[in-house]
């Protein structure tokens, strides 16, 4: 089903993209120019003929034959000024499908590609698109064509097999980026180190220096990179993600409220609470009561 909001973008329900109930659906599709629309689930695209501009919250990107990009649920978008447009859409819900990935998830190319990009806004945004070699458009058309195949068929066993091809195609993308997109100047790739380091260190002391290193940059070009990807340096950053993992903790773990602020990395547990209700309008104390209601 497609409802339309107070601000005229469409919303694609999941009831009406996978009618069949299998959580991941893939079509070829002659894309036209496009309204607004946004929907819950994630859309793997993949341009298999023509160009035009794809819309991503209103940042314009053009696209054309091997380029293949990701819309999260909840970005809005929409095609402009096509000519021929093919493309390959691939719907998908992660928490159904239930993806053995393995190490995967520690590839460079699969946090750039899967993670840090809908992380990031302004220039760097729509840096998390990958252009195929000819050689990886074969391989992945010859993917998604057995895709295709098994959806149609329905075979015993077809959920299976859409599975471990879609598996198939994830790791060709990840592999793909890591070593064709980024090299080691890359400034997506410097920010992605340091959003990774982030992620693993939260909990103990870091500095400035510190990330830059894991950057491969200097201090300055890596808080000029932070402040052009996210509106705010890279310390604001870490910041934001302690009192995130915070937040979770509050709901589901008894530690007082000092015991979870100095496990997520904060030195100073009134400090803690100060960053914290800037944040979220409320104390920690609060915010753990009104969680534990709901």
């Amino acid at each position: 089903m497609i409802n339309s909001d107070s601000g005229g973008v469409f919303n694609i329900s999941v009831a009406g993209a996978f009618k069949n109930g299998f959580p991941l659906q893939v079509f070829n599709y002659h894309q036209p120019d496009d309204v607004f629309h946004c929907h819950d689930f994630y859309e793997l695209v993949m341009v298999r003929k023509g160009s035009g501009y794809h819309v991503l919250d209103k940042e314009s990107c053009r696209v054309g034959r091997g380029d293949i990009f990701l819309i999260r649920p909840g970005q809005v978008h929409t095609y402009r000024d096509v000519a021929g447009l093919e493309i390959v859409n691939m719907l998908y819900m992660p928490e159904q499908l239930d993806l053995p990935i393995y190490d995967l998830k520690d590839t460079f190319g699969y946090y750039v590609f899967f993670e840090a990009e809908s992380k990031m806004s302004g220039r760097t945004r729509n840096k998390g698109r990958l252009s195929f070699t000819h050689e990886q458009l074969r391989q992945a058309e010859e993917i998604i064509a057995g895709m295709i195949l098994e959806q149609q068929r329905h075979d015993p066993g077809f959920e299976f097999y859409l599975r471990v091809l879609f598996l198939r195609l994830i790791g060709l993308i990840c592999r793909s980026f890591s070593e064709v997109e980024l090299g080691e100047s890359s400034e997506l790739a410097c920010v992605s180190r340091v959003i990774r380091f982030f992620e693993q260190n939260y909990q103990r002391t870091i500095r400035l220096a510190d990330a830059a290193r894991a950057g491969g940059k200097s201090s300055s070009t890596i808080v000029r990179l932070f402040r052009e990807s996210f509106d705010y340096s890279p310390i604001e950053y870490l910041i934001n993600l302690r009192l995130e993992k915070a937040a979770i903790l509050l709901h589901v773990s008894l530690d007082s409220i000092s015991e979870i602020a100095f496990s997520v990395g904060f030195e100073d547990s009134n400090y803690f609470s100060k960053m914290f209700s800037r944040k979220y309008g409320m104390s920690p104390r609060a915010y753990r009561k009104l969680e534990r209601r709901l």
